[in-house]
């Protein structure tokens, strides 16, 4: 099948090589060039291939790698070669360090040529390769075919087979499809022949950097307010959900939301297949399970059956595909509130599914007992929650929720049998419209036919619960009422253009809690005033984007202390907070903050813990405790991820020397932490020239 552009599709402008007068020829793709300068090209990008296989760290392979960091990396680990060829006469001599060049160069050697434009693009969410096509998807649009192309399927084949090696995978005609395990939360598939006769297909959708709430996706659309409304109100009685849609409908992101939009610190245990998707807010209990399938397929649901040992709050098995749901669906009746994901084309139809994967052949409990299955299924899950990725748009949305309440006899055998609540629709002008059969109110589930009430039983104990629990906490700061009171005499202010009194009403509700409904209106109060106090907001304007840069700055770098120090002299002025409010606003800045902080802190942890290891002669058990970080290696800061790696390279030296471990593993470890070494003395030389 051979796809043609879209009529939509991204315009492209290809890229000169831009050399030295010594370096590669330059000019563009499908031009033709003498022999001796496509010979002379080829050998410079083998070599420049060569020495980034070697020396990158293993983080900045990933397609969506932070371009900014992966983009120093490179730089500092080809300049330190070109500068050393030049004094040897080396091939490499011949390159410019002019950094397009060497993005250029990274492009296309180890990265992934005229797609990695795209990639590189904060606004593409997913870039497809079909062939020598490439498709994108930018936010909130549907997919385009883009002007640019591989020059062949055998160099796309061939970066997906180099990639699946440097991270350990096989790819080969046995093993024709892979899921490859990349940081960032990047997923990443590829499949390759015999499984595929019309070219290699590669499938890489990038991952969120900050986890998400139910207000993050009800500011992209995918809900309107009563509907996230009805979803806090599960959330607060502890409801098991299982999230249902086909695959790129943000099933997992949809659940992430959930999980991070429950009340209080509960401990969150998280089991995902490979790559980490899910992201837990920071300040929360959070245990990572990360199991890999392909190796041994029974580990999805061992980990599950074993989840129940560390007494978690809410249990995030990741996406269930086959017989784990057995283990799963035990954990259920142990009545912990779970939530997992299906593939499936309706609500109903996901709790049925899920039912028959539990009662596969292999499953835990459930073996051949589909029946049994669907009645456990039923009465566990109290929500079925199905998401959609609209074609046309590419929106996300919040199709469909079902209340679950048991199983009905059918044709053929039992089925599910669940209470329509909320339905997703498109109106006469073409606008999004959830259509629900009930409200929330006074944290109760009231129908809109008053005179019946179809909640589940289950579910209605579970509301009783949250609404005696709710009843019974008294907090212990400002109440959300305390910010309404603020926020309603600074609008009585605003109303008669008296912005200073607007922010005074406004100031101790912020001091006492950072409400971003506070901030808006404090906001609105800045805009009046910079016409009658425009200095004072031009000096508020200064302070405001100078702390911006400086946190900024800092998450570049990985200093997270530094960001959060700032970010909160930031937040202690309320002017200087509302004069301008960050995409996302601030709360999502401290998200991200908070987050990496933790993962220093693990890392500082496994560190000592590695050393200790190293130190007792038992390498292969502190190697397993730098790779349990290794996928967060680019939250951390240069130092530590040199000393990470220093201890790696010390664990493999001693395995190698007992013939444990091979010596091309310790040969790249020993090559990433030269590359490393090189960064952090660049680094290092940045910061004395910026004093």
């Amino acid at each position: 099948m051979t796809l043609t552009p879209a009529p939509n599709s991204r315009q492209v402008v290809p890229l000169p090589m831009v050399m030295e007068e010594t370096g590669l020829s330059t000019r563009r793709a499908g031009q033709p060039h003498a022999s001796t300068a496509a010979t002379s090209d080829a050998m410079i990008l083998s070599a420049a291939a060569d020495l980034l296989r070697a020396s990158l760290p293993a983080e900045f392979l990933d397609p969506f790698a932070p371009v900014e960091a992966r983009d120093q990396a490179v730089a500092a680990v080809l300049r330190a070669a070109i500068a050393d060829a030049r004094m040897t006469g080396g091939i490499l001599g011949r390159l410019s360090t002019d950094m397009d060049q060497l993005k250029q160069v990274f492009a296309q050697t180890i990265g992934w040529g005229p797609a990695q434009r795209y990639l590189d693009d904060p606004t593409i969410t997913e870039v497809k390769i079909i062939g020598t096509t490439i498709m994108v998807q930018e936010i909130g649009s549907p997919f385009a075919v883009v002007n640019e192309r591989f020059e062949s399927e055998a160099d796309v084949t061939s970066r997906a087979k180099l990639l699946a090696d440097l991270l350990g995978v096989t790819l080969d005609a046995n093993h024709p499809q892979q899921s490859l395990p990349l940081a960032h939360g990047t997923r990443m598939h590829v499949t390759i022949a015999p499984a595929v006769t019309n070219g290699t297909n590669v499938m890489i959708r990038r991952g969120r950097s900050y986890p998400w709430t139910l207000d993050d996706l009800l500011g992209r659309g995918a809900m309107d307010g009563p509907t996230a409304d009805l979803l806090r109100l599960f959330c607060r009685a502890k409801a098991s959900v299982l999230v249902i849609g086909s695959t790129g409908s943000g099933k997992t992101t949809f659940m992430e939301s959930l999980a991070n939009s429950w009340e209080g610190q509960p401990h969150i245990l998280t089991i995902e297949d490979g790559v980490q998707e899910i992201k837990v807010r920071p300040n929360v209990p959070w245990t990572r399970e990360q199991v890999n399938t392909t190796k041994d397929p029974n580990d999805f649901s061992l980990k599950a059956r074993e989840a129940l040992r560390q007494t978690p709050g809410l249990l995030l098995p990741g996406e269930t595909r086959s017989y784990e749901a057995g283990a799963i669906l035990s954990l259920l009746t142990s009545d912990h509130p779970t939530m997992t994901t299906i593939h499936a084309l309706s609500a109903t139809d996901g709790l049925e599914r899920f039912a028959s994967c539990a009662a596969l052949p292999q499953s835990y409990m459930y073996a051949n007992r589909r029946n049994d299955a669907l009645r456990d299924t039923t009465s566990a899950f109290d929500v079925a929650v199905f998401v959609e990725n609209l074609a046309d748009t590419g929106r996300r949305v919040v199709s469909e929720i079902v209340l679950s309440r048991g199983v009905k006899e059918g044709i053929g055998g039992l089925l599910a049998d669940t209470i329509p609540l909320v339905q997703h629709d498109i109106d006469a002008d073409g606008n999004d419209v959830w259509i629900a059969r009930a409200r929330v109110q006074n944290d109760d589930l009231v129908w809109h036919d008053e005179d019946a009430d179809h909640t589940p039983h289950h579910l209605r104990i579970k509301l009783r619960r949250a609404r005696k629990a709710r009843n019974a906490i008294k907090g212990t700061g400002p109440s959300v009422d305390g910010s309404a009171e603020a926020i309603k005499r600074a609008e009585g202010f605003l109303a008669t253009s008296n912005g200073l009194r607007a922010l005074e009403a406004l100031r101790g509700a912020w001091n006492e809690r950072r409400d971003e409904r506070v901030l808006q209106v404090a906001h609105r109060a800045m805009a009046l005033l910079s016409g009658s106090n425009s200095a004072a907001v031009a000096e508020w304007t200064t302070r405001n984007q100078f702390l911006t840069q400086k946190i900024s700055s800092a998450i570049n770098h990985s200093r997270w202390n530094v960001a959060a120090a700032t970010l909160k002299a930031a937040l202690d002025q309320l002017e200087i907070a509302a004069v301008i409010i960050p995409a996302g606003g601030w709360a999502s800045v401290g998200r991200q903050v908070e987050m990496a902080k933790q993962v220093a802190k693990t890392a500082e942890t496994v560190l000592s813990e590695a050393r200790d290891l190293i130190n007792s002669r038992q390498s292969r058990a502190a190697l397993q405790r730098i790779d349990a970080v290794a996928h967060q290696m680019n939250l951390l800061e240069l130092p530590m991820q040199y000393a990470l790696m220093e201890a790696r390279v010390l664990a493999l030296r001693e395995l190698v020397a007992i013939g444990d471990a091979n010596a091309f593993s310790l040969e790249s470890a020993e090559a990433r932490l030269q590359g490393l070494k090189a960064i952090v003395d660049a680094d290092a030389q940045h910061d004395g020239g910026a004093a």
